[in-house]
């Protein structure tokens, strides 16, 4: 019998090593598998730890102000505080309005600079 040795040119996705076995296999073992995969998990997870904590922010800083008796602000009162505009949870139109969602809280512009913040539930 003549046998010839091929050259494995796969690798382990996650140290590199050669890999030998069937062909659809990515990792070397068990242990690269589970590193390769729980490196992934945590890189999506911080993701969306980082927008969590800026939805948090915007909703704590609504809720101290209405529970100050705060009704009405500015853009630039709100960002002076570190409220983030590019972070909601969803939008909603009414009256004509458009409405800013921030959990149960929000805001909408109700004159010309002005704007008028809501909790749709008690705080």
């Amino acid at each position: 019998m003549n046998y010839q040795i091929q050259e494995n040119d796969r690798h382990c996705q996650e140290c590199g090593l050669n890999i030998f076995g069937r062909s659809d296999k990515k990792f070397c073992g068990d242990q690269c598998r589970a590193s390769f995969h729980n490196r992934l998990y945590r890189q999506n997870a911080e993701s969306v730890r980082r927008v969590n904590r800026v939805l948090k922010r915007n909703r704590s800083l609504l809720v101290r102000l209405l529970s100050q008796g705060v009704r009405l602000t500015t853009r630039e009162n709100l960002e002076a505080q570190g409220f983030n505009f590019d972070y909601f949870t969803h939008l909603k139109s009414e009256n004509g309005s458009n409405v800013v969602c921030c959990y149960e809280t929000g805001y909408f512009e109700e004159q010309k600079g002005t704007l008028k913040l809501f909790a749709s539930g008690p705080i």
